[in-house]
């Protein structure tokens, strides 16, 4: 999941890429949330929350914890982080 300014863009293996556009952030006490509408109609929702998260298998610690809405699938959620943090490589 990424979101880059108005764009949602959800990518998975075995799925077609999902993209939205979202008009910015609501922001709340230790979250924010985009919620935006796909090209055929449906809505994303994507939310982070500053909260530290594990993935479990690799046992990293990133500073977000995120989950997202895609229309007609069951809530996905994982952690999160910057994308500069991402590249930088595994935490200790």
């Amino acid at each position: 999941m990424a979101v880059r300014g108005t764009t949602l863009t959800l990518t998975r293996p075995d799925h077609p890429t999902l993209t939205a556009t979202a008009p910015g952030a609501a922001i709340q006490p230790n979250q924010a949330s985009w919620t935006g509408k796909t090209p055929a109609g449906g809505e994303l929702k994507v939310t982070l929350y500053a909260s530290t998260c594990s993935d479990g298998m690799s046992n990293h610690i990133y500073p977000y914890a995120a989950e997202v809405d895609a229309p007609g699938e069951s809530p996905m959620s994982g952690c999160a982080d910057k994308t500069s943090a991402l590249a930088a490589g595994p935490r200790p």
